[in-house]
């Protein structure tokens, strides 16, 4: 067997780096602190049920009743009650709490309460009428004793802090409770779960003060293997300000810093987290168990991580200068994360979405053939399909979704009360709108959304402020703050998401609905002194549900064959760690799969330290094979705001079940040589160094394969054409003989096969089989999905998501052609029985659009804020009515070694723009393709070169129907599913780079294509 190369690029690891050949390109978060999650369920309409929140504290017997704080509750129903049970129609259309009725059942039920209280000299440290009557008060034993017998009283609840028991993760996942107990049953305890494991959190940092950080009991049991395995160290920084730098402990074992852009002498030169991300995603992995979380200065729940006995190491790489992570940092710390001895990486930061090769994913392919598990983020670019990244076998990809625990809250103005997405105490203020508190001369198109500098403080100084989204919610939160507002409301507007979200900032944040923010606005717009009230409470909900932020499938990689996410963990709502700095608090709430990831990287730690021989891929494969696809009602997964069953494309294998993944059963393995293979055969591995000789080899250990015979836990086949053959290999890792059945769940109009009836492994051995899988009938180009199920008789189901897409022929996706004219035959497989008709599209000559671009320094294009400067040029190019445009730039138009990037935006009628495509890789063979015409302005941006200023051409291609000079022969053919076809193309045309497609079709709205290149 030939040696596996290293594709380690070796680059210097220290802070200062210059990483020579790294593509610095800056990667956004994938923490969704804009985005917004909903609730699955909506709220009582008139608040949270006090009743119900306290029923477990009801005090029922006298010998209860101690003296304390107690809630008393009277007998004469709350205000709600006694108008609906007169006008029930008053649910759908709200009370008016201002009217005379209202006034008069006020009156009576305060006269009551005071009654009741002035006999029992108690004082009202809570007064409740609305949706609850009564008082909360502290009593006596003798008293509460006589209060209990009062027939004006219905009863006494002991007054305790209403608390999420361990923040939800850990309970709805079944690490323990009522959903199961992993922890206990796999480690004995769960303060023992990731013992011997090490997590890196390649991230923002870290804040070494965080109280689910400290340090871990001493003698740790596992500190004979931590020693043996690590090799890091604790940078503690080198700031200026000593407070700025770090420490680290027996539970942060190590922290390091990356920073190849010299954004430390604008930030923290230390590992101390400036962008609030990194310590929640640590903490949500491997967080100490039941820390204790207060807000605001009062108990408020318990959190625990994961894996809450694992070790951490911290490895900044995303600095606050940019906003943004240089993919130079990322490379760095992975390879130095792999050096230092961690067993599991997490990456909650954004990646290629088409590529398998860029610095960062070549750098993941060394850490997982050097035994680490790689967890990352999927994504917050959902629902829109193909919007997946990381989309590479040798990580674990990861989806967002709900768990069942859910903050609900309700804002209470002029009389009425609304659901609202909130996540405080409880809070009165009073309110002023955005319009009305604007500072002098600021614009107030801007200024409604309580953008940056735009609020006067004189008007907002201890108010709660209404703020119309549209902005970045921290945006808002920290012009709030520092105009010295109490906190702010936002508005949603007519085109925003239906969702409601919770966050945390340094001031309270409450979010409504577009319809219940019109009438807020005008209660507070045409009241003097308005005041708004906010109440919140938690929640069970249906779940999980995938966000409706998770980006989802299928893959952008051409040809790539390979079914991503990989599978979804918990995402919303999410409470863990805070820097001190973010909200006055240790603690918050985010949502993204920047949240969903941690959780599959603690997950992973555990199977680590469970099964220390598995491999990162055996540990994917048990997370992926015993996933579920139903929620806790039992009904298929949906995604966030619709009714139809999610797909794999949503969710991968479904949700992580860590009651069930310490015993797959079976597992899928790969390696290194497999991954290499992989890389050939979807034509990617042909561009690496060290990889591109193995691709044409004769050395049977890298034979070529299809790119679906990659021995994944799941199938997924890119244009199906007649049938294909996959082939998998499982493994027993059980200490059993394995009998099992094979089961399959095939879609619609797709023939699925296996060729074993029975599957027989022994323990530790592996055992083969092969699908067959044809079209028979399926819609042509869409995607229809399936299932296997291996099954034996000792409770093992491996399940594996199956993703078939029959298109009308496999054809080749591009071809390139030299000459004036000339002529090439083309060939192609059917997929159905009927006459293929075929259409030519072009050719096109391409327009030349030139510019002198100079002073490259090696900064990555800004994708958020796109702007013209010395080393970057913009076109606008108008192809509207075009049926193919594309764009590009080449090696052999600018001098060798240089290297441009082309980034597009579309703008729309209203005036918006947005990226719409970019290619940015090393050298100038830059192309971007885009179905359909419209009006863009694309960005050439020089990158860097041995030539500076350079002379840069963009090429562009409108491409509009046949233009005659060319040809396809014959054009209309009897074919069959699953025959060969060939055809003879020819083209006549002058001096150029000339651009077109063959559109073949099956008469009822199949089309396949094949890209066609010509130059002369």
């Amino acid at each position: 067997m030939g040696a596996v190369p290293t594709v380690f690029h070796r680059y210097a690891t220290t802070r200062r780096a210059k990483l020579l050949g790294a593509t610095a390109a800056a990667s956004a978060l994938t923490a969704g602190l804009i985005a917004t999650p909903a609730f699955a369920e909506e709220p009582d309409p008139f608040g949270t049920d006090l009743t119900a929140a306290v029923d477990d504290n009801v005090a029922g017997d006298e010998e209860q009743l101690d003296s304390g704080r107690y809630i008393v509750q009277m007998e004469t129903p709350s205000i709600i009650e006694q108008l609906t049970e007169e006008d029930p129609s008053l649910t759908r259309t709200g009370i008016d709490f201002e009217s005379d009725e209202a006034s008069k059942v006020q009156s009576a039920i305060d006269s009551e309460r005071d009654g009741v209280a002035s006999d029992y000299g108690l004082a009202q440290d809570a007064e409740y009428s609305a949706t609850f009557n009564g008082f909360a008060s502290y009593i006596d034993a003798d008293e509460a004793v006589a209060l209990s017998k009062d027939d004006r009283v219905k009863g006494l609840y002991k007054d305790e802090m209403l608390k999420v028991d361990t923040d939800a993760s850990a309970e709805f996942l079944g690490l323990e409770g009522e959903n199961g107990n992993a922890w206990s049953d796999r480690f004995g305890d769960p303060e023992s779960a990731g013992e011997g494991v090490i997590i890196g959190i390649i991230d923002t940092g870290f804040w070494p003060e965080n109280p689910s950080l400290q340090p871990l009991p001493e003698p740790r049991p596992d500190q004979d293997v931590i020693d043996a395995k690590w090799n890091g160290e604790c940078e503690e920084g080198e700031d200026p300000d000593a407070a700025n730098n770090v420490t680290c402990n027996n539970k942060v074992i190590g922290a390091r810093y990356f920073d190849t852009l010299g954004e430390a002498d604008n930030g923290f030169a230390s590992p101390r987290e400036e962008v609030n991300h990194g310590t929640h995603v640590m903490t949500t992995a491997a967080g100490n168990y039941e820390t204790e979380v207060e807000m605001d200065g009062e108990p408020f729940t318990t959190v625990s991580g994961m894996a809450p006995a694992a070790r951490t190491a911290a490895y900044k790489v995303c600095w606050r200068e940019s906003d943004s992570c240089a993919s130079s940092n990322s490379v760095a710390a992975i390879e130095q994360a792999v050096l230092d001895g961690v067993d599991v990486i997490n990456f909650s930061i954004s990646g290629s979405r088409s590529s398998v090769i860029t610095p960062v994913a070549l750098a993941y392919f060394n850490a997982a053939a050097s035994g680490v598990f790689v967890s990352n983020s999927a994504g917050n670019s959902g629902p829109t399909p193909s919007t997946v990244a990381h989309n590479y076998p040798w990580t674990t990809t990861v989806a967002a979704s709900t768990q069942e625990r859910t903050f609900a809250g309700s804002l209470t103005f002029g009389g009425q009360t609304v659901e609202a997405g909130a996540f405080t105490s409880s809070q009165t203020w009073e309110a002023v709108s955005a319009k009305d508190a604007l500072a002098e001369g600021a614009d107030p198109a801007t200024g409604r959304h309580c953008t940056s500098g735009t609020l006067d403080p004189s008007k907002v100084e201890g108010k709660a402020v209404l703020c119309d989204r549209g902005i970045a919610f921290a945006e808002m939160a920290e012009e709030v703050t520092s105009a010295g507002g109490t906190g702010f409301v936002v508005l949603n507007q007519p085109d925003s998401s239906t969702d409601l979200l919770a966050q945390v900032y340094e001031v309270p944040m409450v979010h409504v609905l577009h319809e219940d923010g019109l009438a807020l606005e005008e209660f507070v717009r045409g009241t003097d002194g308005a005041e708004i009230s906010v109440e919140t409470g938690t929640g069970k909900q249906t779940a999980p549900q995938v966000a409706d932020f998770s980006s989802a499938g299928p893959s952008n990689v051409p040809d790539g064959n390979l079914l991503t996410p990989d599978i979804t963990a918990p995402g919303v709502q999410i409470l863990a760690g805070y820097p001190e700095w973010a909200n006055g608090n240790d603690y918050g709430l985010m949502q993204g799969t920047s949240m969903s990831s941690p959780h599959i990287a603690g997950l992973g730690a555990l199977l680590k330290g469970a099964e220390e021989d598995w491999t990162p891929m055996e540990i994917k494969s048990a997370m992926m094979t015993t996933a579920y696809t139903t929620n806790n009602a039992g009904d298929p997964i949906t995604r966030q705001g619709e009714d139809e069953p999610a797909t794999p494309f949503d969710y991968g294998a479904g949700h992580v079940d860590p009651t069930e993944m310490f015993e797959p059963g079976l597992t899928y393995d790969s390696d290194a040589v497999d991954w290499i293979k992989y890389m050939c055969s979807i034509g990617q591995g042909q561009f690496v160094e060290g990889i591109a000789e193995l691709c044409d080899s004769d050395d049977p250990t890298w034979a070529s394969i299809d790119p679906w015979d990659l021995n994944s836990p799941s199938v997924k086949i890119d244009g199906l054409a007649g049938s294909v053959e996959v082939d998998r290999t499982v493994t027993n890792v059980s200490d059993k003989m394995g009998v099992y059945f094979p089961e399959i769940d095939a879609p619609e109009g797709i023939d699925i096969s296996i060729d074993k009836r029975v599957l027989i492994v022994k323990p530790g051995e592996t055992a083969d089989y092969k699908l067959t899988i044809k079209s028979n009938g399926a819609e042509n180009g869409e995607y229809a999905f399936g299932s296997l199920k291996l099954r034996d008789n000792r409770g093992h189901e491996v399940s594996s998501p199956i993703a078939v897409q029959p298109i009308t022929a496999a054809v080749a996706a591009e071809v390139h052609l030299e000459g004036a004219e000339g002529s090439v035959e083309l060939e192609g497989r059917s997929s159905f029985d009927g006459t293929m008709e075929t259409e030519v599209v072009g050719l096109t000559k391409a327009d030349e659009h030139a510019a002198t671009l100079q002073d490259a320094d090696g900064s990555s294009f800004d994708t958020a804020n796109p702007a013209e400067g010395p080393h970057t040029k913009a076109f606008a190019i108008d192809t509207t009515g075009s049926e193919l445009t594309r764009f590009a730039t080449f090696n052999d138009q600018v001098p060798e070694g240089t290297d441009l990037d082309v980034f597009v935006y579309q703008v729309f009628d209203d005036g918006s723009a947005a990226l719409v495509g970019s290619s940015a890789a090393g050298g100038s063979d830059e192309i971007v393709t885009l179905s359909g015409g419209g009006y863009y302005v694309v960005f050439v941006d020089f990158y860097g070169g041995p030539v500076d200023p350079v002379d840069a051409t963009l090429n562009a291609w409108a491409v509009q129907g046949d233009e005659g000079n060319a040809g396809l022969e014959p054009s209309s053919f009897p074919v069959t599913s699953g025959g060969d076809f060939s055809n003879e193309y020819t083209w006549n045309v002058g001096e150029g780079r000339w651009f077109g497609a063959l559109n073949y079709t099956d008469g009822k709205g199949g089309v396949s294509t094949t890209l066609v290149n010509v130059r002369n």
